[in-house]
């Protein structure tokens, strides 16, 4: 089984949730470059280097959802950083 690391997204929760895209036979064909760009851009994110991650999250963007959202959130953090940032982002609504 492969899978992709999704991140670890939060909303009404103290301890991070990780979660994981799996390879399944929808899965382009290219999953495994796709899912270590994404991973490269990931570490990116959690060291809190936003412009560098927002690069590799938006060349996936176009056909992977969570790139998207993650390109356009660090975007916003790299105009105005995180005060505290631990590499986990904190949902405040669903």
């Amino acid at each position: 089984m492969q899978a992709s690391h999704a991140g670890p997204p939060r909303k009404g929760r103290h301890i991070p949730l990780e979660l994981f895209e799996l390879r399944h036979k929808f899965s382009p064909k290219n999953f495994d470059k796709i899912a270590k760009t994404y991973a490269e851009a990931f570490v990116r994110y959690q060291e809190g280097k936003f412009r560098d991650a927002e690069r590799l999250f938006r060349a996936l963007s176009g056909f992977d959802k969570p790139s998207s959202i993650l390109a356009a959130r660090c975007v916003q953090f790299a105009a105005q950083p995180p005060a505290q940032w631990h590499g986990i982002f904190s949902l405040t609504a669903k």
